[in-house]
C-alpha cells in the first residue's frame, strides 16, 4: 500500500467467522493478530487519460461515489460495491483502484476477488477462497484450507510457513514455496516452480517450465511439459515426469517408490548407498555407477532385477534420452534442516511484507586475535576478484505491469503519430511533392487557425469564468462551447475576407473547401466534424495540466498547513498526557493525607475533603483547553497548599505573591502546581517544624521569573524531582522551545526558577 489510508475504520466483533471482499482493481491484504478487533484500511487511487503513469490519490467524494459498502449478514462481515464491473478489461478501463488492508482475528476464514491487484493473507487459519484474474497470490503464515477460481493471469504465487490443504493455480507466472507442510497443489502455464523445505503432499504442474524441489519429506508429484526436473535431499516417495526436459532426482532416503520418466531428455538419479530397492531403468543407454550388488537382466539399454535385498520400487525410463544410477555415501546424507516458524502477528507487521531476498547462509570467519597485521594482496588476487565480482553482478531489468504496458503503449502510439504527421505536412509545405503547394498551404492555415481558436478560448474562459463555475463538468462544458464558438467566429472572419477578394489564391479556394464543405459526403463532414472537434479537445487537455499543476501548489500549501496543525495537535495530545498523569498522582497524595486525618480529626478530614473536591472540580469541569492564567493556576495552588496545612497543621506555612499585572497572562495548565507538590513531599516532609513554602512571580525586564522556594533539605546533586519536575520540563520545552528556561539551586536558598519570554504569546500557539 502507498501512503496513509483515505479511511481507517475500526470495527469491533465477537461474532464474525467470515470475511467477504471484493474489489474490482486493487490489492487486498489480511493480517491475522491474537485480539477481536478487526481494523479496514482503505487506499483508492484513479487514474485517467492525463495520470496514465501514476496514481493519484481519490477524494472522498470520489470514493463515496464507488458505493462500497460494508454489511455484517450473520457471522460474516462483507466488503463489496454495489455496483461492480463484470470483467478485468471493465475494471482496467474504469479507473478506479481501491486498496483494503485488513487487520482481523487469526481465527477467521476469508473469500476475497480481486479482477486486479495482489492478494495477501498473512497469519490466519481457516477456510479461504481467492479469486484474482491479473495479480500475485501470497500466503504467509496461513494455516487451513486455501482454494481459487480459476487460473490467475500473469500473477506468480509466493507461499511461506503455511500449513494445511492449498491448491492454487497461475497462467504464466512462478510458484515459490517456502518452509511449508501439509497437501498442497500448484500448476502454472509457462511459469517455473521452486520449491524449499516442505514436508508432507505436494503435487505441482508447469507447461513449459522447470520445477526445482530442495529438501522433501511426505510425498511428491511433478509433471512438466518441455521443463526441467531438478530434486535434491529427497527424503519422500517421488514421481516426476517432464516431457522433453531431464530430470534429476538426489535422494537422500527411499520410501516406497521412485519413478522417474522423462520424453527426449536425460535422467539421472543419486541413490542411497545400500539402499534395497527393486530397479526398472530403460532409456536409451543405461549407467550404473554404484556398487549395487545387483541380481537381474542387464543390457546396454536396460536393468531390471533386484538391487541389494530387494524392497523399494524405482523406476527410472527415459525415451530418447540416457538414464544414469549414482551411489550416496552415507555420510552425504544431508538431515532434514528444522525451520523455525515465522512471525507474522499484526504487531511485527507494519507495512506490507515484500519476498525475501536469498542470502547466503556460510557464516563469516571470526578474525584471529593473534593477527597485528593484515597482508596486502597480489596484483593477481586483486584482477581475480575483480573478475569475480563482475561475474556475480546480474542485471535486474524493471519488468513493468500489464497496465503500464497498455498505457505506455497507447500513449506512445499516438504521440508518435501526431509527431510523424507534423513532420510530413510540414516537409510537403517547403518541398511540395505530391501534394500542391497551395493546398499545403490552406492546411498550414487551417492548423494555425485552429490552435489559435484553442488558446482564445482558454484564456478567456480562466480569465473570466473559470472562477465561478463549481462544478467539474460545468468546466469543461464552458471551455468547449467557448473554443468551438472561437473556433466558427475566427473561421467566418477568414472566409468573409477570402470572399471579399476579386482574384483570391487558390489556396483560399482549397481554405474554403476544407472548412466550409460544398457537397454532403461523409467524408467531408466527417473531416470537418473533426476540425471542429480539435480545438475544444486540445482546450481541455490544457485546461487539465494547468489546474493539476495549479491544484498540486495548492495542495503543497494545505500540506503545509496540515504538518503545522498535526504539530500542534501532537503537543495537545502530550499535555494531555502529561496532566492524566499529574492528576492521579495528586489525587493518590491527598487520599492519603484525608486517610491519615480520619482517625485524628474528622473535621479536618471533611474539610479536607470538600477542598479536594473543589480542587477537582476546577481541573476536570472545564474545555479541552490546556493553559488557564497566572491567576487560575494559583488559585489551584492555594486549594491545593490549604489541603496539606490541614495535614501539616503548624508545621506548613506558605506566601504566594504575584505581581498584579501578571495575574491574566496565560501560562500552561498545571504547570506550578507539581513543583509544589514535589516541594511538599521532599522539603517540607522531611522536618519536623516551620516548614514555609514562598511562590513569587514577577516580570523582570522582558521575561516572567517564578520563583518556588521551600526551606526544607536540599537538592542532591543528582536532582530527578520524580515525575513532577520531570513533567514541568517537558511542557516547557514542548510549548515555550529554548525561549524558557528551569533552573534549581540551593544557594542563596532553595529555589526553582522558571523564566519565561515575554513574547511568547500562549493565545497564538495552542486552546
Amino acid at each position: 500500500m502507498i501512503g496513509s489510508p483515505l479511511y481507517s475504520k475500526p470495527f469491533l466483533s465477537d461474532e464474525l467467522k467470515t470475511l467477504e471482499l471484493q474489489t474490482a482493481w486493487g490489492d487486498i491484504e489480511i493480517i491475522g493478530g491474537d485480539h477481536e478487533e478487526y481494523r479496514i484500511e482503505v487506499y483508492p487511487f484513479k487514474r485517467g487519460l492525463f495520470n496514465l503513469f501514476f496514481q493519484e490519490r481519490m477524494s472522498k467524494s470520489a470514493f463515496e461515489r464507488l458505493q462500497f459498502r460494508i454489511v455484517k449478514e450473520g457471522d460474516s462481515l462483507i466488503i463489496k460495491r454495489l455496483s461492480s464491473p463484470k470483467s478485468w478489461f471493465d475494471a482496467l478501463f474504469s479507473g478506479a483502484q481501491v486498496s483494503f488492508r485488513i487487520f482481523a482475528p487469526k481465527n477467521l476464514s476469508v473469500k476475497v476477488s480481486s479482477r486486479i491487484g495482489d492478494v495477501t493473507l498473512i497469519n490466519i487459519e481457516g477456510k479461504h477462497f481467492i479469486k484474482s484474474s491479473v495479480g500475485k497470490t501470497t500466503l504467509k503464515g496461513v494455516s487451513g484450507e486455501v482454494k481459487t477460481a480459476g487460473k490467475n493471469f500473469g500473477g506468480g504465487l509466493f507461499i511461506q510457513h503455511c500449513n494445511g490443504d492449498i491448491e492454487l493455480h497461475t497462467s504464466g507466472g512462478n510458484v515459490n514455496v517456502l518452509s511449508s507442510e501439509g497437501t498442497h497443489a500448484y500448476s502454472t502455464n509457462g511459469g517455473n516452480i521452486d520449491i524449499a523445505d516442505f514436508t508432507g503432499n505436494l503435487s505441482v504442474k508447469t507447461k513449459g517450465g522447470n520445477i526445482k524441489v530442495n529438501r522433501l519429506s511426505g510425498e511428491l508429484k511433478a509433471l512438466s511439459w518441455g521443463g526441467n526436473i531438478n530434486l535434491r535431499g529427497m527424503r519422500a516417495n517421488i514421481a516426476a515426469t517432464t516431457k522433453g526436459g531431464n530430470v534429476k532426482a538426489d535422494m537422500d532416503e527411499l520410501k516406497e517408490f521412485l519413478f522417474l520418466e522423462s520424453s527426449g531428455g536425460n535422467v539421472s538419479s543419486y541413490i542411497p548407498q545400500n539402499a534395497n530397492m527393486t530397479l526398472d531403468a530403460r532409456g536409451s543407454r543405461v549407467k550404473n555407477y554404484g556398487s549395487f550388488h545387483f541380481n537381474g537382466l542387464t543390457a546396454r539399454n536396460q536393468l531390471n532385477g533386484i538391487a541389494n535385498n530387494g524392497g523399494v520400487n524405482v523406476t527410472l525410463r527415459s525415451r530418447g534420452g540416457n538414464v544414469k544410477i549414482y551411489e550416496h555415501l552415507t555420510s552425504d546424507i544431508r538431515p532434514t534442516p528444522t525451520r523455525a516458524k515465522a512471525d507474522y502477528s499484526s504487531n511485527a507487521i507494519a507495512k506490507p511484507l515484500s519476498q525475501p531476498k536469498a542470502t547466503s547462509s556460510t557464516p563469516s570467519p571470526k578474525p584471529s586475535s593473534k593477527s597485528t597485521s593484515v597482508p596486502r594482496p597480489s596484483r593477481r588476487s586483486t584482477i581475480k576478484a575483480k573478475k569475480k565480482e563482475k561475474k556475480d553482478w546480474k542485471f535486474k531489468p524493471y519488468i513493468p505491469s500489464f497496465t503500464q504496458a497498455l498505457y505506455a503503449f497507447l500513449f506512445t502510439i499516438l504521440f508518435v503519430y501526431g509527431l510523424n504527421s507534423i513532420t510530413y505536412f510540414t516537409s510537403e509545405l517547403f518541398n511540395p511533392t505530391s501534394l500542391e503547394a497551395e493546398q499545403n498551404k490552406a492546411v498550414a492555415l487551417l492548423n494555425l487557425t485552429t490552435g489559435l481558436s484553442s488558446f482564445l478560448g482558454v484564456i478567456l474562459f480562466l480569465t473570466f469564468l473559470e472562477q465561478y463555475i463549481q462544478s467539474k463538468w460545468g468546466k469543461y462544458i464552458t471551455l468547449i462551447g467557448l473554443t468551438t464558438f472561437s473556433f466558427l467566429i475566427i473561421h467566418m472572419m477568414i472566409n468573409g475576407y477570402a470572399g471579399s477578394l476579386t482574384n483570391p489564391q487558390e489556396f483560399w479556394q482549397y481554405f474554403n473547401d476544407i472548412t466550409q464543405p460544398k457537397d454532403y459526403y461523409l467524408s467531408s463532414n466527417l473531416a470537418y466534424i473533426f476540425y471542429g472537434i480539435i480545438p475544444s479537445f486540445v482546450g481541455c487537455i490544457f485546461y487539465t495540466f494547468w489546474s493539476r499543476s495549479t491544484n498540486l501548489n495548492r495542495k503543497i500549501s494545505e500540506q503545509e498547513y496540515q504538518l503545522l496543525t498535526m504539530e500542534k495537535l501532537k503537543t495537545q495530545a502530550q499535555l494531555t498526557a502529561l496532566e492524566a498523569r499529574i492528576n492521579p498522582h495528586f489525587l493518590y497524595n491527598s487520599l492519603n493525607s484525608i486517610a491519615g486525618l480520619i482517625h485524628e480529626d474528622q473535621d479536618k478530614a471533611e474539610d479536607m475533603t470538600v477542598e479536594l473536591s473543589k480542587l477537582f472540580r476546577a481541573s476536570t469541569g472545564r474545555n479541552n483547553k490546556s493553559n488557564h492564567t497566572i491567576g487560575e493556576e494559583i488559585s489551584l495552588i492555594k486549594s491545593y497548599l490549604a489541603i496539606e496545612q490541614m495535614r501539616f497543621g503548624d508545621r506548613l506555612k506558605f506566601k504566594i505573591d504575584v505581581q498584579d499585572s501578571l495575574n491574566d497572562r496565560l501560562i500552561p495548565r498545571f504547570l506550578l502546581q507539581p513543583l509544589v507538590e514535589n516541594a511538599i513531599k521532599h522539603g517540607i516532609s522531611k522536618i519536623a517544624s516551620h516548614g514555609e513554602i514562598k511562590v513569587t512571580i514577577q516580570e523582570i525586564e522582558d521575561h516572567i521569573q517564578i520563583d518556588i522556594h521551600d526551606n526544607g533539605p536540599n537538592f542532591g546533586e543528582s536532582v530527578s524531582g520524580g515525575y513532577g519536575l520531570k513533567s514541568v520540563k517537558d511542557k516547557l520545552a514542548l510549548i515555550y522551545g529554548d525561549q524558557a528556561s528551569l533552573e534549581i539551586s540551593n544557594d542563596p536558598i532553595k529555589n526553582i526558577q522558571i523564566s519565561i519570554d515575554k513574547k511568547h504569546d500562549l493565545q497564538n500557539t495552542i486552546n
